[in-house]
């Protein structure tokens, strides 16, 4: 029995020369314990991963994010107090480096202390840089709790120009407007001018009317003279030589009564003519009456578009001012 297990203790020598074997323990006895396994010298305990920040992650990618956005702008990003990552754009120069203080009137402190998204609006005549520019800031939170902030700034020489293009369109068509209202009013006061004539052309119509019933009487008159001087040249001619002064004044009276008739023939007919035109001249008057009425109303359409051109440019000029990335 000894002997086997000695054999045994020479094969476990040579399989683990490195052994330690615990003090005073027999090696016959040496199977029978629980010898704790030796550690190996090349083998070491990784520690755990550690899951990156918020913060972390965003300096990683703040370089592709600059580059995404066109190189153009500044990309800020800061924690609580200190600036963790800051590049400019290719034409700003704001000279921030990573480690530098975060100032309050930064709208990046600003953000952070509101716990809301804020938009700057820098108008050329207070930018250090010749042109506008818009900045915007985002407080960053990580487990409820806000860690930093994340900015951009953005130039606005388009907006500046669709703002500019907004401002000559405005003025044309306030330009337009007015000049449509004038034509609205001229057109409004041709229109009662207008209806004024239509009235005298009543009128006149109606007075020739009178006159025309005159010269019917006067008419009248005149057959009847011409027939009295006819039985006054009768009479003179009874009478024989006593009425023969009587018949040269009853031939006076027929020729009298003659060129009357004659008169009134060519006044009638002058009138008829007058009447006629001016029957055309109603008719034409109240056509133009009713495209001026058209007239007026056309403008009125046409400023109430403009109005409404007006607005849109408004509204516009607010986006090219607001939307600025």
């Amino acid at each position: 029995m000894q002997k086997r297990d000695g054999d045994m203790m020479s094969i476990l020598r040579k399989i683990k020369p490195n052994l330690n074997l615990v003090a005073n323990v027999p090696e016959n006895n040496l199977l029978e314990r629980n010898v704790p396994e030796p550690v190996h010298p090349d083998v070491t305990e990784k520690p755990a991963l550690r899951t990156p920040t918020v913060l972390e992650k965003l300096v990683d990618v703040a370089d592709f994010f600059w580059e995404l956005i066109g190189g153009q702008n500044l990309v800020l990003l800061v924690s609580t107090d200190k600036v963790l990552y800051a590049r400019d754009g290719k034409l700003t120069r704001f000279n921030l480096s990573a480690g530098d203080e975060v100032k309050p009137a930064w709208i990046t402190a600003r953000a952070m202390k509101s716990g809301q998204r804020m938009v700057d609006y820098v108008p050329v005549e207070k930018s250090t840089f010749g042109f506008p520019y818009a900045a915007m800031a985002v407080p960053l939170r990580e487990n409820g709790q806000i860690v930093g902030a994340f900015t951009v700034t953005s130039m606005l020489e388009k907006q500046v120009e669709i703002r500019g293009h907004a401002e000559n369109l405005t003025l044309s068509s306030s330009q337009i407007s007015g000049a449509s209202q004038h034509i609205s009013e001229m057109a409004m006061t041709l229109a009662g001018a207008t209806s004024t004539l239509n009235s005298e052309m009543d009128n006149l119509t109606s007075n020739m009317g009178i006159v025309g019933t005159a010269i019917g009487l006067i008419q009248d008159v005149a057959s009847q003279t011409h027939l009295l001087g006819l039985n006054a040249a009768i009479e003179a001619a009874r009478a024989g030589e006593y009425g023969r002064g009587f018949s040269v004044v009853a031939q006076e009276i027929r020729q009298l009564a003659q060129t009357v008739n004659q008169n009134i023939s060519q006044i009638t007919s002058g009138l008829g003519m007058m009447s006629g035109g001016v029957e055309n001249t109603v008719g034409k008057i109240a056509e133009l009456n009713t495209v001026a009425q058209e007239q007026a109303a056309v403008t009125e359409e046409i400023s109430a578009t403009m109005q409404t051109l007006r607005e849109n440019i408004a509204a516009l000029e607010k986006m090219s001012k607001e939307a600025w990335i």
